[in-house]
């Protein structure tokens, strides 16, 4: 089968012929990376009994799919996407139990520790109610926006979520990177996906913001637990050659 047409049986898209091959390609491994991301996510947290991914970001995260599998569906005209969304919501659906069975007790403040569970389904309410009125406003009807400004702050939330874990319990070098990479192939698809998918819109200065910053986090966390790895590696080689 010609790559084209298969990738029109995947998005189902009318204007999946004006994005170039190299894009849709880009945006399919991206979605992979993310996938792995995930599932490295969840069995390294079971493992070490922890969350691996910010509150605020969790709840953003399942609350988007959500709205993606269950609201936005009707607009969605991407079956690939709309598949991978449900894959995404399952996986999303056991880091939000490893929060709930984990997260309290890693608290670092005591009145958030008191208060967890509140908070966190207080969270979650102002994660839905935002994101289901943004697209009235802005005409995100597919959530693109939303995705990319939730991941923009993620890779924020990873830096301080560093800081706050000298321990680096639950904080993955490989997550970062697939979450880095996949991120930048997303983009990547993107530059090309909004502008065909989109006409409506003459500018998309916004979108170019969310993905340079993205990607400049994401190195930052990335240059992060580098740092930490070499910290704890030179002790180690010292210990060996005593």
């Amino acid at each position: 089968m010609h790559l084209r047409a298969l990738f029109s049986i995947l998005l189902g898209h009318q204007t999946v012929e004006e994005i170039p091959i190299w894009a849709l390609a880009s945006g399919m491994i991206g979605c992979v990376l993310w996938g792995v991301a995930y599932l490295v996510v969840i069995i390294s947290c079971f493992k070490q009994k922890t969350y691996g991914i910010p509150l605020a970001a969790i709840c953003m995260n399942i609350t988007w799919e959500i709205l993606s599998v269950f609201f936005w569906v009707a607009v969605r005209r991407e079956p690939a996407f709309h598949y991978a969304d449900i894959a995404w919501l399952c996986m999303d659906l056991v880091i939000i139990s490893q929060l709930l069975l984990y997260g309290r007790n890693q608290q670092l403040f005591r009145p958030l520790r008191d208060y967890f569970y509140l908070v966190v389904a207080g969270s979650l309410v102002l994660a839905f109610l935002g994101q289901y009125t943004f697209p009235m406003t802005y005409r995100d009807q597919d959530g693109f926006v939303l995705a990319f400004i939730i991941n923009m702050g993620m890779s924020i939330l990873f830096v301080f979520m560093f800081l706050a874990r000298p321990d680096q319990r639950g904080l993955s070098y490989s997550v970062a990177w697939l979450k880095m990479l996949g991120t930048l192939c997303e983009s990547i698809m993107c530059v090309k996906w909004m502008p065909a998918t989109h006409p409506e819109v003459t500018n998309f200065s916004f979108f170019y913001f969310l993905y340079i910053t993205t990607f400049l986090f994401d190195c930052i966390y990335i240059g992060q637990l580098s740092s930490a790895r070499r910290v704890v590696a030179v002790p180690a080689a010292s210990v060996a050659h005593s």
